[in-house]
């Protein structure tokens, strides 16, 4: 039987509602009770996100932001000015950053700290890299010798 049709028994009946998104629905009748049950939990674990906002709204609260920002920025203009630097321009943007990208601190003591750190670990890896390069290349000549060596014994043999 299709929709049309009288259903036998009244589980086997389609039955429309509209979830708590506001979607219009469809779901066997005995199945209802167990779809409203999990629609509930969604509404229940479903918190207001930013997301769902306006663009106005959105818009409203980056105003507000920069306007913060703006005041902060009158208010530290006793401090002494420096060099900027790029976490200080992202605005709370959110971007995935590639493997290379490392958010130094925005406190230029703690900035030097992470680059001499990093400086330090740079050299070290170079350093560990030319140790191994190295000893590639022994054991590659050692190798060579070996060859070299079976190749003459086998010339002996046979000539």
């Amino acid at each position: 039987g299709g929709e049309d049709e009288p259903a036998e028994n009244s589980d086997d009946e389609w039955v429309d509602y509209v979830d708590s998104l506001g979607r219009s629905r469809r779901c066997l009748r005995k199945d209802l009770p167990h779809v409203t049950r999990l629609d509930q939990q969604l509404r229940r674990s479903r918190s207001p996100t930013p997301d769902l906002l306006s663009d106005d709204m959105r818009r409203e609260r980056e105003r507000r932001r920069w306007e913060e920002e703006q005041a902060q920025q009158e208010a530290d203009l006793d401090k002494p000015v420096g060099p900027i630097h790029y976490q200080e321009l992202q605005q709370g943007e959110i971007r995935t950053h590639g493997a290379g990208y490392y958010a130094f601190s925005t406190d230029e003591e703690k900035r030097q700290e992470q680059m001499n750190l990093l400086n330090k670990l740079k050299e070290q890896t170079a350093h560990q890299r030319e140790k191994r390069q190295k000893l590639q290349q022994k054991r590659k000549a050692a190798l060579e010798a070996r060859l070299a060596k079976v190749r003459q014994r086998k010339l002996k043999q046979g000539g």
